[in-house]
């Protein structure tokens, strides 16, 4: 399928209208299509990790990414920068109060040593759990990447989820759905 024929309206040889002021529609709104698991997979050395999510842990933003994955580089980056330009460091009533937790497929899947490379590069400053597991994957729906999952509230649940579009998108959607239960709690 050509892009310039997905809109009628553009023509032939034309470019077609930019995605940059789309906004992205997560897949499920107050109604999760998956529920909570802990992951178990590895880390990118091959070292057996579980990340805790149904006991409680407080907030957990889970990014489903990869390295082939052309739009996952900018969330990979703003991710592993642990510095308070990371990915929820712009937000002061995010920062600290959501665990980042990157998701890749196995490593029959996913180079080992792609994720390596990004990871190591700031291997000192990021506070960033990065688990390789296709399972979770498979557990929280997740077709394709860029992908979001925000876990958390009094009992854990999947509060949203959604396509990634960019860094401020979910830092922007973390802090709505975090709104949102927390005035459900206060009512």
């Amino acid at each position: 399928m050509r892009l310039d024929r997905v809109n009628e309206s553009v023509p032939p040889g034309a470019t077609p209208p930019s995605f940059a002021r789309l906004s992205p529609i997560p897949t499920f709104r107050d109604h999760p299509t998956s529920s909570v698991a802990d992951i178990t997979g590895v880390d990118h050395r091959g070292s057996p990790l579980r990340v805790d999510l149904t006991e409680g842990s407080g907030w957990t933003v889970l990014l489903f990414l990869t390295t082939k994955c052309a739009g996952c580089r900018d969330i990979f980056d703003a991710a592993l920068n642990g510095a308070r330009g990371g990915l929820l460091g712009a937000s002061e009533e995010l920062y600290g109060r959501v665990r980042v937790v990157v998701v890749t497929p196995d490593p029959s899947e996913q180079d080992p040593r792609a994720v390596a490379r990004l990871v190591d590069r700031d291997a000192t400053t990021h506070p960033v759990t990065v688990v390789m597991s296709s399972a979770a994957w498979r557990s929280y729906s997740v077709f394709g990447p860029p992908f979001f999952s925000l876990i958390g509230g009094a009992i854990p649940r999947v509060v949203t989820e959604g396509v990634v579009v960019s860094p401020e998108q979910v830092c922007d959607s973390v802090a709505t759905a975090i709104e949102k239960v927390s005035s459900w709690t206060r009512s």
